[in-house]
């Protein structure tokens, strides 16, 4: 199995931080794997919010919907 580990130092606040990464809309300016988030708002999901990823991983291409469970 393979593992996919990066590592980071943010120097701005933890929920400010949070709030960016868990918004769909800004994945592709951040993850190196993320090419498109189709129905990417600019907020956090809510609970049962669904959002559709184009990523590219080691080489493949793919398309993954993500939805919040809790």
């Amino acid at each position: 199995m393979s593992y996919i580990y990066s590592v980071i130092h943010i120097r701005q606040p933890f929920q400010q931080v949070f709030n960016y990464v868990t918004t769909p809309g800004t994945w592709p300016q951040w993850q190196p794997s993320a090419l498109k988030v189709s129905g990417a708002p600019d907020y956090a999901l809510p609970v049962g919010e669904k959002v559709t990823e184009e990523f590219l991983v080691a080489g493949r291409r793919g398309q993954i919907t993500w939805i919040v469970r809790e």
